[in-house]
């Protein structure tokens, strides 16, 4: 997230895959490349949007100029998971390691890795 890419050049990927570091880097540069607009416009084209440990904060209320993909505040690599199943907006979630979030239209699912 150093340059801002056109909405021409990210359409010709597939998926945007954001990963751990400092979430709050990451929120900056989203606000001052002004990318969520980009962003958004790319999912609704029916990409993908993968986030990873800091990469998923930021598509969660936490900040509230992140991706704001969900509507609940989130908190990773933790010991205790949220149960899964459908989430419940108002409450926040706890991912461990071995957990995911899939949104898809307006459902938000969580699931567990069977390793």
């Amino acid at each position: 997230m150093h340059k801002l890419l056109t909405q021409d050049e990210i359409n010709k990927y597939n998926a945007i895959y954001a990963c751990g570091g400092s979430p709050e880097y990451l929120v900056d540069r989203i606000s001052e490349l002004n990318f969520k607009p980009i962003i958004d416009k790319y999912i609704e084209n029916g990409r993908i949007y993968i986030g990873v440990s800091a990469g998923s904060i930021v598509a969660s209320r936490n900040y509230n100029n992140g991706l704001c993909f969900i509507e609940n505040n989130l908190d990773v690599h933790c010991e205790v998971e949220t149960e899964n199943g459908i989430i419940n907006t108002n409450k926040d979630i706890f991912l461990t390691d071995s957990q995911a979030i899939l949104i898809d239209g307006n459902k938000i699912g969580l699931s567990v890795n069977q390793i």
